[in-house]
């Protein structure tokens, strides 16, 4: 039991060691002593009690003990050369154990005397070791009450029944030991039987030193009537891991192999008494017979010695940690996991060995374990099993090694007659293969439900059909033999069938029916195919016959009659022929030819135009595609001249289609060239008649084809028309009345054809020259030309010939109006002589000449782009009626060309909105889009419903709208908001929504009406709906009397206004009670107002200068005095009060703001009294769309020939109360221009006013208003802010000084005279100014001969400068009756609203004073400007008048400062008489009142407003 070299004892020495042990135990002390240690003796009789419940309870078997022995001698040191032996023998009651070690040592002796106290505890084994418990040894008492050991020097022994007795050593002589053995006499227990345990010995296995690590031999001698002696001797070969055991019993001898694999496993290091132990060896014993075949009996699981079985086929040995007893594993240990998952790994190592053993290779997988029930020891079973099916453990039938998974049985039903594979293992599917037939695979074979366990399946019909359809793939079905493919059917015979259809689908697409040309086609086309026939099948159809050879009763020729397989018929072949499809070759497509030819008699042939031949270029077409070209009569064109390169001629092969030389019938009646002939002949005329090849120029649907149309050009004339006479009789059946026009417009000799007259009876005596020309041919007379009548060819003077005429004119492009106007009234005249002729030759031909672009060009045009009458904006189609407004018979009845529809202005919208889907909208197409708008909305004014077509309009984006950062773009009705008619909200939120915008020639009152139907209406988003407005007075409230007095003064007025916007006869309860809170109206000034607006998640807040607050019975007005600051607060109030009563603002802020005779004045020039004025804009064509039947003639258009405007109305009455002749201030009509001796006191115009009076010089003075006069006075100041661009900007200067002088010079301080009373003009930029009070006695000059000469200097300077600007302007711009003071001008006569009239006729005007930008909006409708020039010697600062009648004028142009009206400018001229006098242009001054940049300083008085500069 020594683990160490023995140390050199004495005897004497041993025995003073065995003393000092028993000492130690306190065995031997005096008894008289004892009884001072109670405790000690307590103690001793728990630990006897302890040892002996631990002798007897610790081991379930008696022989267990021996198990301990054997492990103690495996740890035992054993000298070289040294078998190491333990001999085992019983002797009646006495049983004897001897081992050849080394011998006890005192450290030995020390641990068999203790408990725990194993010296093997003290090494280090990194590998694990056996004797951990320190127990071992104690086993043997429970068989034995003595055990005596000698050992070298030690003779001592351990008695049971005395105190401590198996630990206590007792010196002992009575066996005398034995030279280099160590013995054990073990003394059994009465109560133990010797035959019992001699029987249980004799049942030990040679297994016990399979494990064991010196151990080699174990004899054992047992006692009995017949005595045994059992002797095991273990025999390494460690060249094959291979460990014999060999048993022999009583000379019988046993031999047990086995196979052994080791692997290291790596442990935790944690486990307590195994600290430094990293790992562990894992050794599986596989048992194998002599001839290396698997022991598959169950196995026992080791830890060096026996534990138990637990269902493996193998053994395993690990350096488990077991229970005390050393029978169980504990489960719980992660030591134990650890080498449990080894045991995995190790077996995978085993399977890689045993592929190199011939024998294990195959049958190896005999040991996998199965039905494993112990709770620990089952994971091994199924983790083994996974690793495997990822592990290429199995051989194919080639050898090779492979996942099991990927391995087939195969069944009988697939191998052939020799028992060989149907399908090569190269075409399994999925990488599969055969399983080895070295695997014992046989259906019964033991191994076959193991080989399932791993993962191989048996091979499946589904399997099979892969298997076939890759191999069909490869183009292995020819390769194979007939017996094969008899084998091949009869498995597909066999398999069920399934539940629709004959056979399995999947062998559909298999290429099995082998072909008579070798070729194989599928199994679906089994129909299209017959056994071999009797006839001659083309061999490119589906309708092939099957090789021959194949036997009727085979089961392949049974397979193809259900698969489909037909007897042979001439007609289905000819059918399938037909419809074949796909590329075919030049010898199959003749095939098809002949195949027809030589069975046309059988009767249920199908037609032969069905036919699918070749060109000559080798390209497939049908019979009409192709021409064969015959020569059927002389000096005709051959097709391959008359026709372009594009033609098709059927392939040359078809015409040797048969010998060119064939045999006689030996009859020598007919030669062989004859017989030659007639076969050609019929199979000519066969291809011609019933193939259907083309022998003249395609038709096609009635129509010549391109081929020859487009090869007409270069043909020869006379040829040409002969071939078309040989040709006729054959197209001319074919043709249609457009065919026959479009074969008429061939060119010959140039010309086209139906524009040329044969030159017979009355028409041959016409000027060639002078008319149409003739048709080349030699014999006019001859009737077989008869049919160039039905081509267009004039034959006689009729409706062709001026339809011809019409024809030629537009073809030379003359547009000789007068002509072309003639010939439409002889058209109308022969109209009925050949209505058809007509119609379709405007319906072809651009013969319609018309204007266009404000009739400034003619063009002519086709009858699908034009239209009889239509709306302006409509650019798709040209309007004729303005062209031929006589003729509306002819174009609107005759040849029905009908009204623009109201969809048609839809549709150009849905165009325009398709092409700007998703990009900005350039400026012309914007005022396109509106001018739509505009004209849409006058069709929805003037009709009684709105047209179904316009119900698109909701839906598609055709609406202009300006979306921040984006510019103008097309939106849907919901892709917008509607701005407020103030602009006031839509200033706010500009930059933050997408608002509808329109140019500036379209107000949105054009567009009002659509907005306003049905159609859209529910959908539009108004920006003053949606806008959430909260304001807020701050400050004290004082009430402002004369604002509050003149507001109350205009009720009347007020009340006509919102009358006229009612279009109602009477007021509206709700209007009614509006002018009775307006009788009651008050205006507070506060200090300031504070308005919060909300639009959507859009939060703005801001100041207003006005608010208003209605109660049941008045509106209160405050205003903001800082708001208000140094300006008028009559427009902010007019703006907010024509918001809520709706009515036109400017017209209110005139209202309010002029005196009544103004007011009246103004009110009769913007028909508020009696009718509305008219907005100049063309809408005949509104009756053409509710009156699409009755054809719209417009008034004519007279072109303008002065600068004069049209008559203006009358001038208001006066006051009734008596004025003199020098009080009253003459008004002549908006039309006219008023003039005076100066620029401040203009003269009357020419008018029939009775209230002219001359004067000396023959001009008119201008008088004040004296009397009745309220807010404004007859003369008004103004100046307007350099930096507003659409209101302000230089005429271009005549020098670099004047360009210095008046566009960089600051603005200086100017003033004018208002009725007698001086006033300035503030510059921008200036400090506050103070509002300067009337000057009660100072009076507006009278005319003189000094204004004169500055009035003339003044305008004669603009006139020089205009002159050099502009390309057309000249003296009858001139209109001031100023002119003539000039040397070579004579006086103006005419009417004039300005000293100078100019309409911008090319934009030159519109680009200097307002840009680029704007001149390309107004591109095409440029303005017309009155130009009043304001002259005076001094400074900029000095004053200059403006009348009431002036501002009027200026007031009533303010509002049309769109596209193509008027525009009221004020040029300022100052230094008048100077070296370099300079000027001042201001663009539409009176709008500076409308936008705030002009205020009112008192009620006589404007004054700039500083506030928004």
């Amino acid at each position: 039991m020594s683990t160490s070299t023995p140390l050199s004892s004495s005897p004497g020495a041993a025995s003073e060691l065995i003393y000092e042990i028993r000492a130690g135990h306190g065995v031997d002390d005096d008894p008289s002593e004892s009884a001072l240690h109670p405790a000690v003796l307590e103690l001793r009789g728990k630990l006897e009690r302890a040892l002996n419940r631990l002798t007897n309870d610790l081991y379930n078997k008696k022989t267990h003990f021996l198990l301990e022995v054997i492990q103690n001698a495996d740890d035992n040191t054993y000298g070289a050369n040294i078998v190491p032996t333990l001999r085992l023998r019983i002797e009646n009651r006495l049983v004897v154990f001897e081992c050849n070690e080394l011998g006890f040592n005192a450290d030995n002796v020390k641990a068999i005397c203790d408990i725990g106290g194993s010296t093997k505890l003290r090494e280090k084994n990194t590998r694990g070791f056996i004797g951990e418990k320190g127990i071992g040894f104690k086993s043997v008492f429970t068989v034995a009450d003595k055990v005596y050991i000698t050992s070298g020097p030690y003779s001592f022994h351990f008695d049971k029944m005395m105190p401590l007795g198996m630990i206590t050593p007792i010196l002992s002589s009575t066996y005398r030991p034995v030279r280099g053995w160590t013995t054990f006499h073990l003394h059994l227990a009465p109560s133990e039987n010797g035959n019992d345990l001699s029987a249980q010995l004799r049942d030990v296995r040679p297994t016990l030193l399979l494990f064991l690590r010196q151990l080699r031999a174990l004899s054992i001698t047992t006692p009995g009537v017949k005595p045994r002696s059992i002797e095991v001797r273990r025999t390494d070969d460690d060249d094959r891991d291979m460990v014999t055991l060999e048993r022999t019993q009583n000379g019988a001898r046993d031999v047990e192999r086995y196979v052994l694999v080791r692997h290291l496993a790596q442990t935790p290091v944690e486990e307590p008494g195994r600290e430094d132990v990293k790992e562990s060896e894992i050794v599986l014993a596989f048992p194998v017979t002599e001839t290396q075949e698997p022991v598959t009996r169950q196995q026992e699981v080791h830890a060096f010695l026996p534990l138990r079985c637990y269902g493996f086929k193998f053994i395993i040995q690990a350096d488990f940690i077991t229970s005390a007893s050393r029978e169980d594993v504990l489960a719980d240990k992660p030591w134990n996991e650890a080498l449990r998952g080894s045991i995995v790994d190790t077996f995978l190592l085993a399977v890689d060995r045993f592929q190199d053993d011939p024998v294990i290779r195959n049958v190896w997988f005999r040991y996998l374990p199965e039905s494993i029930s112990d709770n620990f020891f089952c994971y091994v079973e199924h983790k083994l099993l996974e690793e495997l099916r990822w592990k290429k453990i199995l051989r194919s039938a080639d050898g090779t090694y492979h996942y099991a998974s990927r391995l087939f049985f195969l069944p009988l039903i697939f191998h052939d007659d020799s028992g060989a594979p149907l399908i090569p293992e190269a075409y399994l599917p999925g990488g599969h293969r055969y399983l080895s037939p070295d695997y014992d695979i046989h259906p019964d074979g033991q191994d076959r439900q193991v080989l399932r366990r791993l993962g191989v399946r048996e091979m499946t019909s589904d399997d099979f059909f892969v298997c076939l359809a890759m191999m069909d793939s490869a183009n292995m079905f020819g390769a194979q033999s007939n017996a094969w493919h008899d084998a091949v059917a009869t498995c597909l015979l066999f398999l069920p069938r399934p539940l629709h259809g004959i056979i399995r689908p999947e062998v559909l697409p298999l290429r099995i029916l082998p072909l008579h040309n070798g070729s194989w086609v599928p199994a679906a086309l089994a129909s299209t195919l017959m056994f071999p026939p009797g006839v001659n099948i083309p061999d490119d159809l589906g309708l092939q016959s099957i090789a021959p050879g194949i036997s009727p009763s085979s089961p392949r020729y049974q397979l193809f009659i259900r698969l489909g397989v037909t007897p042979p018929n001439p007609v289905l072949i000819a059918r399938r022929i037909l419809t074949v499809s796909g590329p075919r070759s030049v010898a199959a497509r003749v095939s098809h030819a002949r195949f027809f030819f030589d069975h046309r008699r059988e009767f249920g042939m199908p037609p032969a135009m069905r036919l699918r031949l070749f060109d000559e270029r080798g390209e497939a077409a049908q019979s009409d595609e192709l021409y064969l070209d015959l020569l059927e009569a002389d000096g005709i064109l051959s097709l391959h001249d008359a026709l372009s390169p594009a033609a098709r001629f059927l392939h040359p092969d078809y015409l040797s289609a048969y010998p060119e030389f064939t045999e006689t019938d030996g009859d020598g009646v007919n030669g062989v060239d004859d017989v030659f002939e007639d076969t050609r002949s019929v199979w000519l005329h066969w291809l011609r008649d019933c193939v259907g090849l083309n022998v003249v120029p395609r038709v096609l649907d009635g129509l010549i084809t391109p081929e020859f149309l487009n090869r007409a050009p270069v043909l020869g004339g006379r040829e040409l028309l002969v071939s078309l006479r040989a040709w006729w009789p054959r197209l001319r059946p074919q043709l249609t009345d457009v065919g026959i026009r479009a074969l008429g417009e061939i060119p010959i000799v140039g010309r086209r054809l139906d524009t040329l007259y044969l030159r017979r009876g009355a028409l041959a005596r016409v000027n060639e020259a002078l008319e149409l020309p003739s048709v080349p041919v030699d014999d006019p007379e001859n009737r077989a030309w008869d049919f160039l009548e039905q081509l267009g060819v004039a034959t006689r003077m009729n409706a062709s010939f001026f339809v011809n005429k019409l024809v030629h004119m537009q073809a030379r492009g003359e547009k000789d109006y007068k002509t072309v106007d003639d010939i439409y009234k002889q058209l109308d005249a022969r109209f009925d002589e050949d209505e058809t002729l007509i119609k379709d030759a405007f319906k072809k031909y651009p013969i319609i000449l018309v204007s266009v672009k404000d009739e400034a060009e003619r063009v002519w045009l086709n009858k699908m782009n034009v239209c009889w009458h239509g709306p302006p904006s409509l650019t798709s189609k040209a309007v004729i009626s303005r062209s031929y407004p006589h003729l509306s018979n002819f174009f609107f009845n005759k040849l029905g060309i009908a009204q623009a529809p109201p969809y048609a202005l839809v549709d150009e919208l849905r165009m325009i909105a398709d092409r700007y889907r998703s990009r900005p909208v350039p400026p012309d197409e914007w005022e396109h889009v509106a001018n739509i708008l505009a004209d849409i909305s006058d069709v929805i004014q003037s009709m009684p419903s709105i047209p179904q077509s316009f119900q698109v309009l909701a839906e598609i984006p055709a609406f202009p709208v300006r979306v921040p950062s984006e510019g103008i773009a097309l939106r849907p009705i919901d892709g917008f908001y509607v701005p407020d008619k103030a602009s006031k909200y839509a200033d706010v939120f500009r930059d933050r929504v997408a608002l509808l915008d329109l140019p500036d020639s379209i107000p949105m009152s054009r567009i009002r009406p659509l907005l306003d139907c049905n159609v859209l209406k529910d959908k539009l988003r108004y920006l003053d709906l949606h806008v959430t407005k909260r304001s807020v007075p701050q400050g004290k409230r004082v009430l402002d009397s004369g604002a509050t007095e003149l507001y109350s003064s205009k009720i009347e007025y007020i009340a006509r206004l919102l009358f006229h916007g009612s279009n109602k006869s009477d007021f509206s309860p709700e209007e009614t009670k509006v002018l009775g809170k307006l009788h009651n109206i008050t205006v507070i000034s506060v200090q300031a107002i504070t308005t919060t607006l909300t639009l959507g998640k859009c939060i703005e807040t801001t100041s207003e200068d006005v608010m208003f607050e209605e109660t049941d019975d008045k509106f209160t007005v405050f205003v903001s005095r800082t708001g208000s600051q140094g300006k008028s607060i009559n427009p902010p109030i007019c703006g907010a009060l024509s918001g809520l009563i709706e009515v036109d603002m400017m017209t209110l802020f005139t209202c309010i703001t002029q005196p009544v005779e103004v007011v009246s004045y103004f009110f009769e020039i913007k028909g508020i009294v009696e009718i509305p004025v008219d907005d100049g804009h063309d809408r005949s064509w509104l009756q053409a769309i509710t009156q699409p039947h009755v054809p719209i003639i417009p008034t004519p258009v007279v072109p303008e020939k002065s600068l004069s405007p049209v008559s203006p109305p009358s001038p208001p009455p006066l006051s009734s109360i008596a004025h003199s002749a020098q009080d009253v201030e003459h008004f002549p009509p908006l039309g006219a221009k008023p003039t005076g001796t100066s620029r401040h006191a203009p003269s009357p115009s020419p008018s029939t006013s009775s209230f002219n009076q001359s004067s000396s010089n023959g001009r008119q003075r201008q008088r004040t208003w004296a009397h009745g006069s309220v807010g404004v006075s007859e003369h008004s100041q103004f100046m307007q802010s350099p930096r507003t661009s659409f209101n302000s900007g230089p005429l271009p200067p005549t020098g670099p000084a004047n360009t210095l002088r008046d566009v960089n010079r600051p603005a200086v301080q100017a003033e004018a005279f208002v009725n007698g009373n001086q006033m300035q003009m503030v510059p921008e930029g200036s400090p506050a100014v103070p509002l300067w009070a009337p000057f009660g006695n100072f009076n507006a000059p009278v005319s003189t001969d000094e204004t004169d000469m500055v009035g003339i200097m003044g305008e004669h300077f603009v006139y020089k400068l205009l002159v050099r600007l502009l390309d057309d302007f000249g003296p009858d711009n001139w209109t001031s009756e100023l002119r003539n003071a000039i040397h070579g001008f004579t006086p103006f006569r005419g009417q004039a609203y300005a000293d100078f009239t100019y309409l911008d006729r090319q934009g030159q005007l519109t680009r200097a004073w307002f840009g680029p930008e704007k001149a390309a909006a107004w591109h095409g409708r440029w303005p017309k400007y009155h130009i009043e020039v304001k002259s005076t010697r001094g400074e900029e600062i000095e004053p200059f008048h403006m009348s009431s009648i002036q501002m009027a004028t200026a007031f009533a142009f303010a509002e049309r400062t769109h596209l193509g009206e008027n525009m009221y400018v004020i040029v300022r001229v100052w230094g008048v008489g100077t070296p370099e006098p300079s000027h001042q242009v201001y663009l539409d001054p009176h709008r500076g009142l409308f936008s705030g940049h002009l205020l009112y300083a008192s009620d006589v008085h404007l004054q700039r407003n500083t506030s928004q500069v």
